[in-house]
């Protein structure tokens, strides 16, 4: 039998999932990444090389890390969707993911452009330790704050896309995030 690829507005699809799966500089997007020891090359579509990919993420890296905030829209844009960062950084304040700052997030791109963050492998949360064994003191729990300074993405929401961030984070905990529905879930 012969697989064959599906075929998305007349071109073979380009989608590529990473995993950060360990906590390095590459992963909270200071230096440029590796697929050995920073990200993990989860999949990629018959069409992108482990090179394509890998030059993709650098290129969304770099631009992040030469960003001095007046391009966020221009040309950051065009390689995250800020959307789903802004989405991930309030997720991961909510929930206070002590490792998925710099390490347990995917990044997906549907075009091997343009990347997108999801959640993965939240084993640290809401103070729990990751073996599920203690819990953290009180005084050890992330804050907002402490994200922007321990990712280079969320450092850029954090001081350029505030009143985005602070309008998408009261639109979520009024409603999908809200007291009510965390509790339930």
């Amino acid at each position: 039998s012969c697989i064959v690829p599906y075929i998305f507005n007349g071109l073979a699809p380009k989608e590529v999932i990473v995993c950060a799966d360990a906590t390095s500089e590459a992963t909270q997007f200071y230096t440029e990444g590796t697929f050995s020891g920073d990200f993990d090359l989860e999949y990629a579509s018959e069409t992108v090389s482990k090179e394509n990919a890998l030059s993709s993420l650098n290129r969304l890296i770099t631009a992040c890390i030469n960003s001095d905030g007046t391009d966020l829209d221009s040309k950051i844009a065009n390689y995250l969707d800020w959307d789903s960062a802004i989405d991930y950084y309030a997720f991961a304040c909510l929930i206070g993911g002590m490792d998925i700052g710099a390490k347990n997030y995917l990044l997906a791109s549907y075009d091997c452009t343009k990347w997108f963050f999801g959640a993965y492998d939240m084993d640290s949360t809401f103070g729990l330790w990751w073996d599920g064994k203690k819990f953290l003191p009180d005084n050890h729990y992330p804050t907002v704050e402490w994200y922007a300074y321990y990712h280079r993405v969320m450092w850029l929401i954090w001081n350029y896309k505030r009143d985005e961030f602070k309008a998408r984070y009261a639109e979520l905990r009024s409603g999908a995030l809200s007291e009510n529905n965390v509790a339930l879930a």
